[in-house]
């Protein structure tokens, strides 16, 4: 995962049932920082709506290419 990837939020789906509804299916987002609070399992990312995800875990998003 770097700048720049193209990703989908998928959540901790294993630990919760179901997302809240604010979190449920943001779009694809952009990379835009990886290494955040000097953490580099974790990531921002620029939603569609011009929201930014700021400290996400990397295990909370896939990675999806755009070919």
């Amino acid at each position: 995962m770097k700048v720049g990837d193209a990703v989908l939020f998928v959540g901790f789906t294993k630990k919760l049932k179901s997302l809240p509804e604010y979190l449920q299916d943001p779009g694809i987002g952009l990379i835009i920082d990886i290494c955040v609070f000097g953490d580099p399992t974790r990531a921002n990312v620029l939603w569609p709506n011009g929201t930014i995800g700021t400290g996400l875990f990397k295990e909370t998003l896939k990675v999806i290419s755009l070919k």
